[in-house]
C-alpha cells in the first residue's frame, strides 16, 4: 500500500475480534505478519497465514490464500524450515517488498 506522501506499508483490514466464544466457526481467517529489517526498519516481507476458528479453538486451516486480493504477488510457503514445529496442515503465503 502506498500512502498519499509516497511512502509504503502494510494495512490488515479487520472486522473485530474473531477469537469470542460467542461467535459461530468460521474458516476464512487469516494470520497477517509483516517482517521489518531490523537495521532500517522498512517492511521485507509480509505474510498470510489461513486459519479456522470455532469460537475460542484456533487451528490452522488447510486452504492455500494465494488467491486473497492484494496488489502483491504471493507466493507458497514450502520452506521446510518454515514449517519446523508447525502442523502439516499449516499454509501460507509470503509477498518480498523491495
Amino acid at each position: 500500500m502506498q500512502s498519499t506522501t509516497g511512502k509504503k506499508g502494510v494495512l490488515f483490514e479487520s472486522v473485530g475480534n474473531f477469537i469470542h466464544p460467542a461467535l459461530v466457526p468460521g474458516s476464512e481467517h487469516i494470520i497477517g505478519r509483516v517482517l521489518f529489517d531490523i537495521k532500517t526498519l522498512k517492511v521485507r516481507q509480509v505474510q498470510a497465514i489461513p486459519i479456522n476458528v470455532n469460537r475460542i479453538y484456533v487451528s490452522f486451516g488447510g486452504a492455500n490464500p494465494s488467491g486473497l486480493k492484494s496488489n502483491l504477488t504471493w507466493q507458497s510457503v514450502n520452506d521446510a524450515k518454515w514449517k519446523s514445529g508447525v502442523s502439516a496442515s499449516a499454509r501460507g503465503v509470503y509477498a518480498n517488498i523491495k
